[in-house]
């Protein structure tokens, strides 16, 4: 048997993920259902939160693997527009989800500098490393994202996940920023403990 296609892989990809929504799209909303109905004493709510919690992170993660789908598949068709880092770094922070532990991502100062991209494909990438920085620091309060002329900064990330970040794979939502990234010509890279995402 041939090892199949990129484009194969990617459909598969895509197919999965599209299957994974329907169950996921019951236990959270049956979830937001009995959190509506109320009558919870404060261990059921909280452990009731945190499963609607975790249902809106298996979402997005459902969406990382479609999107490296639609790119492998060849089907994610790339928007370029004239826009500035600053305004993707604001962008990316407003596309992350409140958090119910109060970690947070913000937006701090730095040169600003004029790109051609996706805004909208390459802000959703930028929030998804963000948001990495909180997920794999859970002693992290607060992550930080920054244009740096035509790059963003994003971190800190603690020193022994520096590898992993580096390593094809090892972080779906940090490979599906990778792989968007890439396919609008653009590079995420470790460097000082933050990653360094570099427009064309």
């Amino acid at each position: 048997m041939s090892e199949p296609s990129v484009e194969r892989l990617g459909a598969l990809m895509s197919a999965i993920a599209h299957d994974l929504r329907t169950p996921l799209a019951t236990i959270y909303g049956f979830g937001k259902t009995i959190e509506r109905a109320g009558g919870l004493d404060d261990r059921q709510a909280r452990f009731l939160s945190l499963m609607i919690d975790a249902a809106a992170d298996m979402d997005r993660m459902i969406e990382n693997v479609s999107q490296i789908g639609h790119v492998a598949e060849g089907r994610a068709r790339v928007k370029a527009v004239a826009t500035t880092t600053a305004a993707l770094c604001a962008a990316a922070v407003a596309a992350i989800p409140e958090r119910a532990d109060g970690r947070h991502v913000v937006l701090v100062g730095g040169a600003d500098g004029g790109v051609t991209t996706d805004p909208e494909r390459a802000s959703r990438a930028l929030a998804l490393v963000a948001e990495a920085a909180l997920r794999l620091a859970p002693g992290l309060v607060e992550a930080t994202i920054a244009p740096a002329g035509t790059a963003v900064r994003i971190g800190p990330f603690a020193d022994e996940l520096l590898p992993g970040l580096q390593a094809f794979g090892r972080d779906v939502p940090v490979e599906a920023a990778r792989i968007v990234l890439a396919d609008m010509g653009a590079s995420l890279r470790v460097e000082d403990r933050e990653v360094l995402v570099s427009f064309t």
